[in-house]
């Protein structure tokens, strides 16, 4: 941080993309009007190649004084923060002058605190335009924007100051995840086979069969990759993602118009599975073994139960007179958790407590292939 610093940074950067993004003014610290460039060493360029630069602020997490593994927010003690917030906005405010020049095409932060988010904001003269944050955080914004609650949260910001945020090495923190939780991954990849069977015969039926996949080991057939099935779900939510791929086969399989694509083919029910699956995967609480989701098929509905009370209930199939089937054994919901049931319209579902007391009885309404959100109150 510090406009010397974010200076000679950013000197370096456009230096090694000589050619293919506008030169560097040597002069920045001055009106952009007076700004001397100096011209492109390069003769050779690709013009071909469209390079847009997009750059990233990043402040380090700031901690309490009075407890010093906490983690505060710089803006929070402005007098005891002062310096550093000072090389925030300097650095910052170069930023702005390159964008209105158009010598960078987007500027943005990297994992800064919420409320320095707002402070920025409230100093700055073009409000940042990407957030980059890791899967937990994306992930939670798909939960808080179904109305899983109202706090106050990154995500009201990026909406309330038209951000985007920028999903990183998503597949990554998937990967480190798969031991934690073997079931909730295996439901992704088994949801890759039925996704890919499903969609490819979607689209012979309309004369395009070109879809992008990866063979099974030992002859299984084929398949969507983890990765690739997870970026489609964030895309399908309107989570910017960055894959980090560098291999041809991965950055095929991860390619704007093949995520895309799936993303759009995703029922809500098939989302409703996936949210599922990466939840567990991200809160290292695995699903049970019969969980009973990524079956094949596209007939059925995906039940959402959210529980909001701080004691578990259990969910139970009953009749139209609300007696619990004699079949049913019930699934548990923890207390501030969520369960996803398979069911078929007209399905009807009751929640207990642990005292025995009905919490609620809940109907399928939706049709083949869609999602039922049910809240089950705080008391």
């Amino acid at each position: 941080l510090g406009v010397e610093n974010t200076v000679a940074a950013l000197r370096g950067i456009v230096a090694e993309l000589d050619g293919l993004v506008p030169p560097f003014p040597n002069d920045v610290l001055l009106d952009p009007s007076e700004w001397k460039m100096q011209p492109s060493s390069s003769l050779t360029v690709d013009r071909h190649v469209d390079v847009r630069l997009h750059v990233l602020l990043r402040l380090n997490h700031c901690h309490d004084h009075s407890h010093s593994s906490k983690v505060a927010p710089c803006s929070s003690d402005e007098a005891g923060n002062k310096e550093l917030l000072e090389r925030f906005l300097g650095s910052y405010s170069i930023l702005e002058r390159l964008y209105e020049a158009n010598i960078i095409h987007g500027l943005g932060l990297d994992g800064i605190h919420g409320d320095d988010i707002r402070y920025l904001v409230g100093k700055c003269k073009i409000k940042p335009q990407l957030y980059r944050g890791d899967v937990s955080q994306a992930l939670d914004i798909v939960r808080r924007n179904h109305h899983m609650d109202k706090e106050e949260h990154i995500a009201t910001i990026m909406k309330e100051n038209g951000i985007t945020f920028l999903a990183s090495n998503v597949a990554g923190h998937i990967l480190e995840k798969s031991f934690m939780a073997p079931n909730a991954y295996a439901l992704l990849q088994n949801l890759g086979g039925v996704l890919y069977r499903a969609h490819h015969e979607m689209l012979s039926a309309q004369g395009d069969s070109a879809v992008i996949s990866t063979t099974g080991h030992k002859g299984e057939g084929q398949y969507y990759s983890v990765p690739r099935i997870v970026l489609s779900y964030l895309v399908r939510h309107k989570i910017c993602v960055l894959p980090h791929a560098y291999k041809a086969e991965h950055l095929a399989d991860d390619a704007p118009e093949w995520v895309g694509g799936l993303a759009n083919f995703l029922t809500e029910r098939r989302v409703a599975e996936i949210g599922m699956a990466l939840r567990s995967m991200l809160s290292e609480n695995d699903l049970p073994e019969d969980h009973g989701l990524g079956m094949e098929g596209e007939t059925e509905v995906a039940s959402v139960f959210h529980n909001l009370l701080v004691q578990e209930v259990q969910i139970f199939r009953v009749d139209e007179k609300d007696v619990v089937l004699s079949s049913e054994n019930g699934r548990v919901v923890k207390g501030g958790g969520s369960i996803v049931l398979i069911a078929n319209t007209g399905d009807k579902f009751a929640a207990y407590g642990s005292d025995g007391q009905k919490q609620g009885t809940f109907t399928v309404v939706e049709k083949a292939g869609g999602a039922s959100d049910f809240t089950i109150p705080a008391a």
